[in-house]
């Protein structure tokens, strides 16, 4: 970003030297800067009118909070003494006034990118102004060279190793801190080679200027290769669905207090295209958001109004994308003696996918389906039967277990989700599912499965919760395909995702980017597009404080430190919640909602994984089950071993 406005303050001085301009405006044939803006172009800002939009934002309180990242408080130094060379009269507003400003934004390698700034040159009355400003720059070296006919001159500034590229090409200002893209600029022009305008020709149909801080225009086919700039190698997946997401995007930029919307419409391909799979589809509201937990890091929200319909076109997308998917799927199908296209006829037409945050492994995080069915009990039937003659296949014994009187199995067939849903649902070594009452779920993790249940019955979901609800109720009402992140609690899943450069940026800039606290991203069907909708809710610098106070609720004293997690469990005569913790001595103390220490039972060494609650005697009991590096144990109640 700073990069941006030290174009803007090195643009004041090239225009002022004047060279060539008149022999560009008259002896060549002058293009749009559109029309210069290379096809491998990820992004670009348009702007027309730039100190206007400068001065809107600088009361905002989200930019004064983006003031605590270098990147921006730089722009915002740089920007001022640009302006206070000028004379604080308005010129620079003369300069930028009704002048289309394009910043485009492109990968220059395998984790970094940069910007390139066009500006048609108006006429020499703006030359004039400017060169009022000039005598003030004296403190930038000045080269040349020629590629392909073209001299780029190029400014070292005695301050700093940057070197800043330009070149004046058809009547238009194209500079750049990376010079390839310069030079990138330059061979697109000469080769006659298809352009970002021409790539997503049917956004340009649409896109006009409204009393906004501009429009961005996003060229999807390139959203993979910036993506991949900022994450591991590892999210093939992921790369996948980018890379064939849609076409082209315009949306238009609001600042509304603490929150910053995106609003416009994404084009998907005419041929193929993950976006298209909602086509001929009815989108809706959220009505999932009591089941997601607190914890919940990232939602994948879908809703359509024919499941049969929706899940075919699903699979004609993946199968275009990775031909040997179909026969991994029929492989398994026929190897269980199911059809997964049954599963879709109980769907409802709503199903998400909830990240958790945790202390996970980078391969697995733990996860949550979360299927609405229009027919409970012929959805629980076909989950139940498919079970047990997985298990049965496998030679194995069915594994159940009642938590908070609600039963929960698994599912022995690696990867099931992966199957009945598609490849963006993979994650799942081990499958787990339960319902409550109309909604089938299914976890990769037992524990995730009964935490929610706990986290249920204690209203601890984001339907429950204030910022959470009232942040989904703020967005898109009718839509087909969200897109829901909580970045606090998506902090170390996203740091686990991002390669070293980005991670180490991330961590130092931690808490003014934590205090951009939800973010959504929509989109709905509407005839041959779909209306987008981006949503950003800022939290006003609550994050700075949040791992620095603490308020005490209550305190217990244990003689020997604490060495394990707290496992919240369940009292089934009371359903009250209390904690199981292990000291140093390896001794395992049970703490009621009071504070109060119930029991103690020495275990002789450390518990490994988790404690899981089961009804052992199935009379709505609930006993402790854990093992240690020594031996397995199951404890009533009352911390007594049971024989079994």
């Amino acid at each position: 970003m700073r990069r941006i406005f030290i174009i803007l303050f090195l643009f004041i001085l090239i225009l002022a030297s004047g060279y060539g301009i008149y022999y560009y405006w008259d002896k060549q044939k002058s293009l749009d800067a559109w029309s210069l803006v290379p096809e491998n172009t990820f992004l670009v800002y348009e702007n027309k009118n730039l100190v206007s939009a400068w001065n809107e934002i600088q009361g905002n309180e989200i930019w004064k909070d983006l003031q605590n990242i270098e990147y921006f408080s730089s722009l915002k130094n740089n920007f001022e003494a640009l302006d206070s060379l000028s004379g604080n009269s308005g010129m620079l507003d003369e300069v930028f006034r009704n002048n289309h400003l394009l910043i485009g934004m492109s990968v220059i390698s395998n984790d970094d990118f940069d910007f390139v700034f066009y500006q048609t040159l108006k006429n020499t009355e703006q030359i004039k102004i400017i060169k009022k400003i000039e005598s003030k720059f004296d403190d930038f070296e000045k080269s040349e060279r020629v590629y392909n006919k073209n001299t780029i001159y190029e400014l070292k500034s005695k301050n700093s190793d940057k070197t800043f590229s330009y070149v004046l090409l058809r009547g238009n200002f194209v500079g750049s801190f990376s010079p390839i893209l310069v030079e990138d600029v330059i061979r697109n022009l000469e080769k006659d080679e298809a352009n970002f305008k021409e790539s997503i020709e049917d956004v340009f149909k649409i896109a006009n200027f409204q009393d906004d801080l501009g429009n961005l225009y996003v060229n999807f086919n390139r959203l993979d290769k910036i993506v991949k700039t900022f994450t591991k190698s590892n999210q093939s997946i992921l790369f996948n669905i980018l890379s064939q997401f849609s076409e082209g995007a315009f949306l238009d930029l609001f600042l509304d207090g603490d929150d910053f919307y995106l609003n416009g419409f994404t084009f998907p391909h005419d041929s193929i295209s993950y976006l298209n799979t909602y086509s001929n589809q009815n989108g809706g509201d959220v009505t999932l958001e009591n089941y997601f937990p607190s914890k919940t890091a990232l939602v994948l929200h879908e809703r359509f109004s024919d499941a049969k319909a929706f899940q075919e076109e699903k699979f004609k997308f993946w199968n275009k994308i990775d031909s040997e998917f179909g026969q991994k799927r029929n492989f398994i199908a026929a190897q269980y003696e199911t059809d997964f296209r049954d599963f879709h006829q109980f769907m409802a037409g709503e199903n998400a996918q909830a990240i958790l945050n945790g202390n996970q492994s980078e391969t697995e995080n733990n996860k949550l389906i979360f299927i609405k069915m229009n027919d409970k009990n012929e959805g629980l039937n076909k989950f139940n039967k498919l079970a047990e003659e997985a298990a049965q296949l496998n030679q194995d014994t069915l594994y159940y277990e009642f938590y908070a009187e609600r039963e929960i199995r698994e599912l022995v067939i690696e990867e099931f989700p992966y199957y009945l849903l598609g490849k963006n649902f993979k994650g799942f070594s081990h499958t787990f599912f339960t319902s409550i009452d109309d909604v089938m779920i299914i976890s990769n993790d037992i524990q995730s499965l009964k935490e929610l249940i706990l986290d249920m019955e204690t209203e601890n979901t984001w339907g429950k919760t204030i910022k959470e609800n009232q942040f989904i109720e703020s967005t898109l009402q009718e839509s087909n395909l969200n897109v829901f992140i909580n970045l606090p609690q998506a902090w170390n899943l996203l740091l686990n995702n991002l390669n070293d450069k980005w991670r180490n940026n991330f961590k130092e800039n931690e808490f003014p980017i934590k205090n951009f606290d939800m973010m959504a991203i929509q989109f709905s069907h509407e005839n041959d597009r779909y209306y987008s909708n981006v949503e950003v809710l800022h939290s006003n610098n609550k994050v700075n404080h949040e791992m620095k106070y603490f308020d005490e609720v209550m305190q217990v004293e244990i003689d020997a430190p604490i060495i394990s997690k707290p496992y919240v469990v369940k009292n089934h005569n009371t359903g009250l919640f209390e904690t199981l913790v292990q000291d140093s001595a390896f001794n395992l103390h049970l703490i009621s909602t009071n504070g109060d220490v119930i029991w103690t039972e020495p275990l002789g060494a450390p518990i490994i994984g988790d404690v899981f609650q089961i009804d052992y005697y199935q009379n709505n009991k609930l006993q402790y089950a854990f093992a240690t590096t020594e031996k397995v144990f199951l404890l009533d109640r009352n911390g007594i071993a049971l024989e079994y």
